[in-house]
């Protein structure tokens, strides 16, 4: 009886132990949404995204950027996949800041400083994405895909979709 038990706790650690399921779901920081504005307020087809990433632990962070990015405008059928590096147009740009944002970058601080605690005690990334000249119609809506690398797990990028309106 007690060897059955003792190798039934054995399997079950075992198993524990090798799923890497178990182990990789577990979030290392958060990457929320903050805020969305128009860049080109007439023609409305240039937005700015400003997405957040906080750690959970402060060993995992800040985590490792990642270039994949990828938005659907409106109601366009598929996701436009940019390449960040070898782009003929300038459509996407990113700008990351931390706390500090209210020196580096203003716009980008008067879009979320009511909308995130940017205490100087706390840690945040914050990550601007500049989409520019994206729709041939007005931008209403827009989805984006988008995560980034665990800083001590290089081999783990989590994405996350967000879908809003702009100016929500």
């Amino acid at each position: 009886m007690m060897i059955k038990r003792f190798l039934l706790i054995f399997i079950i650690l075992v198993f524990l132990f090798n799923n890497k399921s178990f182990c990789q779901d577990i979030d290392k920081f958060n990457l929320d949404y903050i805020a969305s504005d128009y860049i080109d307020t007439v023609d409305k087809k240039s937005v700015i995204v400003v997405l957040a990433a906080t750690p959970i632990n402060k060993k995992d962070f800040p985590p490792v950027l990642s270039l994949k990015f990828t938005y659907k405008v409106n109601d366009e059928p598929t996701m436009v996949i940019p390449d960040i590096m070898n782009q003929k147009e300038k459509k996407l740009s990113l700008i990351i800041c931390g706390n500090e944002v209210s020196e580096r970058y203003p716009p980008v601080y008067r879009l979320v400083k009511d909308k995130i605690d940017l205490n100087t005690n706390r840690r945040v990334m914050l990550l601007a994405f500049r989409l520019e000249n994206i729709s041939e119609n007005p931008i209403e809506h827009i989805t984006i895909t988008y995560g980034l690398w665990e800083k001590r797990n290089q081999n783990k990028r989590k994405e996350k979709v967000f879908e809003f309106n702009i100016n929500d």
